[in-house]
Protein backbone atom coordinates (compact mmCIF):
# COMPACT_ATOMS: atom_id res chain seq x y z
CA UNK A 1 0.00 0.00 0.00
CA UNK A 2 1.00 3.40 -0.45
CA UNK A 3 0.50 4.88 3.18
CA UNK A 4 2.15 4.77 6.31
CA UNK A 5 0.91 3.60 9.61
CA UNK A 6 -1.46 5.43 10.97
CA UNK A 7 -2.32 7.26 7.77
CA UNK A 8 -3.26 4.08 5.98
CA UNK A 9 -6.05 3.56 8.67
CA UNK A 10 -7.61 6.88 7.86
CA UNK A 11 -7.41 6.57 4.06
CA UNK A 12 -8.84 2.84 3.97
CA UNK A 13 -12.05 4.76 6.34
CA UNK A 14 -12.34 7.25 3.65
CA UNK A 15 -12.13 4.84 0.42
CA UNK A 16 -14.79 2.50 2.70
CA UNK A 17 -16.87 5.59 3.35
CA UNK A 18 -16.97 6.41 -0.58
CA UNK A 19 -17.32 2.56 -1.61
CA UNK A 20 -20.11 2.95 1.07
CA UNK A 21 -21.46 6.29 -0.91
CA UNK A 22 -21.69 4.00 -4.24
CA UNK A 23 -23.38 0.99 -2.57
CA UNK A 24 -26.31 3.51 -1.05
CA UNK A 25 -27.24 5.15 -4.23
CA UNK A 26 -28.45 2.29 -5.49
CA UNK A 27 -25.74 1.43 -8.09
CA UNK A 28 -24.27 -2.31 -7.85
CA UNK A 29 -20.67 -2.83 -6.48
CA UNK A 30 -18.87 -5.82 -5.62
CA UNK A 31 -15.69 -5.22 -3.42
CA UNK A 32 -12.49 -6.31 -5.29
CA UNK A 33 -10.60 -9.61 -4.87
CA UNK A 34 -7.09 -7.75 -3.65
CA UNK A 35 -9.15 -5.54 -0.84
CA UNK A 36 -10.93 -9.20 0.30
CA UNK A 37 -7.12 -10.54 0.76
CA UNK A 38 -5.50 -7.75 2.01
CA UNK A 39 -8.41 -6.16 4.32
CA UNK A 40 -10.55 -9.15 5.41
CA UNK A 41 -11.48 -7.59 8.68
CA UNK A 42 -12.84 -4.46 6.92
CA UNK A 43 -14.49 -5.29 4.20
CA UNK A 44 -16.60 -8.05 6.17
CA UNK A 45 -17.34 -5.32 8.57
CA UNK A 46 -18.35 -2.74 5.87
CA UNK A 47 -19.83 -4.73 3.63
CA UNK A 48 -20.67 -8.32 4.81
CA UNK A 49 -21.71 -10.03 1.59
CA UNK A 50 -18.93 -8.79 -1.20
CA UNK A 51 -19.93 -11.79 -3.54
CA UNK A 52 -22.94 -10.49 -4.65
CA UNK A 53 -23.86 -6.71 -5.53
CA UNK A 54 -24.60 -4.76 -2.98
CA UNK A 55 -28.07 -2.56 -3.58
CA UNK A 56 -29.77 -0.31 -1.15
CA UNK A 57 -32.81 2.29 -1.16
CA UNK A 58 -33.37 5.48 0.73
CA UNK A 59 -36.11 6.01 3.13
CA UNK A 60 -38.59 8.81 3.49
CA UNK A 61 -36.73 9.18 6.68
CA UNK A 62 -33.18 9.63 5.03
CA UNK A 63 -34.64 11.75 2.22
CA UNK A 64 -35.84 14.35 4.78
CA UNK A 65 -32.73 14.31 6.18
CA UNK A 66 -30.52 15.16 3.24
CA UNK A 67 -33.10 17.79 2.59
CA UNK A 68 -32.57 19.94 6.14
CA UNK A 69 -28.90 18.54 5.21
CA UNK A 70 -28.67 20.40 2.08
CA UNK A 71 -29.74 23.80 3.61
CA UNK A 72 -27.50 23.24 6.45
CA UNK A 73 -24.71 23.76 4.55
CA UNK A 74 -26.26 26.34 1.98
CA UNK A 75 -27.39 28.47 5.20
CA UNK A 76 -23.50 29.62 5.68
CA UNK A 77 -20.05 29.75 3.96
CA UNK A 78 -18.24 26.08 4.53
CA UNK A 79 -15.70 27.98 1.60
CA UNK A 80 -14.08 30.04 4.72
CA UNK A 81 -14.07 27.43 7.34
CA UNK A 82 -12.59 24.60 4.87
CA UNK A 83 -9.56 27.24 4.28
CA UNK A 84 -7.96 26.28 7.99
CA UNK A 85 -8.39 22.29 6.76
CA UNK A 86 -6.88 22.74 3.37
CA UNK A 87 -3.04 22.03 4.87
CA UNK A 88 -3.92 18.92 6.21
CA UNK A 89 -6.14 17.40 3.04
CA UNK A 90 -3.46 18.74 0.66
CA UNK A 91 -0.84 16.82 3.13
CA UNK A 92 -3.28 13.48 2.81
CA UNK A 93 -3.92 13.70 -0.81
CA UNK A 94 -0.21 14.75 -2.16
CA UNK A 95 0.51 10.89 -0.25
CA UNK A 96 -1.76 9.69 -2.55
CA UNK A 97 0.54 10.43 -5.29
CA UNK A 98 -2.40 10.12 -8.21
CA UNK A 99 -1.17 10.54 -11.66
CA UNK A 100 -2.14 12.56 -14.24
CA UNK A 101 -4.65 11.70 -16.59
CA UNK A 102 -6.11 9.95 -13.82
CA UNK A 103 -10.09 10.40 -13.48
CA UNK A 104 -10.76 11.57 -9.93
CA UNK A 105 -14.24 11.57 -8.70
CA UNK A 106 -14.22 13.90 -5.75
CA UNK A 107 -17.49 13.20 -3.28
CA UNK A 108 -18.21 15.92 -1.24
CA UNK A 109 -15.92 18.56 -2.47
CA UNK A 110 -17.00 21.84 -1.20
CA UNK A 111 -15.29 24.69 -2.23
CA UNK A 112 -12.60 22.68 -4.35
CA UNK A 113 -10.37 22.32 -1.32
CA UNK A 114 -9.04 19.11 -3.40
CA UNK A 115 -10.27 19.47 -6.31
CA UNK A 116 -8.58 22.65 -7.14
CA UNK A 117 -4.85 21.27 -6.40
CA UNK A 118 -6.10 17.83 -8.28
CA UNK A 119 -6.70 19.88 -11.93
CA UNK A 120 -3.45 21.45 -11.02
CA UNK A 121 -1.60 18.07 -11.48
CA UNK A 122 -3.37 17.25 -14.94
CA UNK A 123 -5.59 15.26 -12.73
CA UNK A 124 -8.77 15.06 -14.75
CA UNK A 125 -11.29 15.67 -11.89
CA UNK A 126 -14.47 15.91 -11.57
CA UNK A 127 -16.27 17.98 -7.80
CA UNK A 128 -19.70 16.51 -6.60
CA UNK A 129 -21.37 18.93 -3.77
CA UNK A 130 -25.11 18.92 -2.26
CA UNK A 131 -24.92 22.69 -1.58
CA UNK A 132 -25.46 24.66 -4.92
CA UNK A 133 -23.43 27.75 -3.29
CA UNK A 134 -20.27 25.58 -2.75
CA UNK A 135 -20.69 24.21 -6.05
CA UNK A 136 -20.75 27.85 -7.43
CA UNK A 137 -17.80 28.63 -4.90
CA UNK A 138 -15.62 26.10 -6.28
CA UNK A 139 -16.50 26.35 -10.24
CA UNK A 140 -15.68 30.65 -9.99
CA UNK A 141 -12.21 29.47 -8.23
CA UNK A 142 -11.85 26.93 -11.04
CA UNK A 143 -12.73 29.73 -13.53
CA UNK A 144 -10.79 32.42 -11.65
CA UNK A 145 -7.76 30.22 -11.94
CA UNK A 146 -8.34 28.88 -15.61
CA UNK A 147 -8.81 25.15 -14.33
CA UNK A 148 -10.39 22.28 -16.62
CA UNK A 149 -12.46 21.07 -13.86
CA UNK A 150 -16.73 19.94 -14.05
CA UNK A 151 -18.04 20.62 -10.53
CA UNK A 152 -22.04 19.08 -10.28
CA UNK A 153 -24.41 19.68 -7.71
CA UNK A 154 -25.80 16.33 -6.41
CA UNK A 155 -25.94 13.40 -4.10
CA UNK A 156 -23.11 10.87 -3.01
CA UNK A 157 -25.57 8.50 -2.53
CA UNK A 158 -26.83 8.83 -6.13
CA UNK A 159 -23.99 9.86 -8.36
CA UNK A 160 -25.03 11.15 -11.66
CA UNK A 161 -22.48 9.25 -13.49
CA UNK A 162 -22.32 5.91 -15.06
CA UNK A 163 -20.35 3.20 -13.63
CA UNK A 164 -16.52 3.16 -13.98
CA UNK A 165 -17.00 6.73 -15.15
CA UNK A 166 -14.06 7.56 -12.42
CA UNK A 167 -10.56 5.51 -11.79
CA UNK A 168 -10.60 6.76 -8.25
CA UNK A 169 -13.13 8.27 -5.82
CA UNK A 170 -12.11 10.21 -3.13
CA UNK A 171 -14.43 11.36 0.23
CA UNK A 172 -12.11 13.71 1.87
CA UNK A 173 -14.72 15.95 4.18
CA UNK A 174 -13.89 13.73 7.32
CA UNK A 175 -9.86 15.04 7.28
Amino acid sequence: MFLRPPRRTLALFCLFQALYALTSSGNAFRVPDEFETLYPGLVAHFFPSTREPIMTTLTPEMSGLKTRLKATWESGDYGVFAKYLEKGALEFFNRLDIKPGTRLLDIACGAGQLTHPAARKGIQVTGLDLAANLVQQARDRAAAEGLAVDVDEGDAENLPYADASFDVVIFSWTL
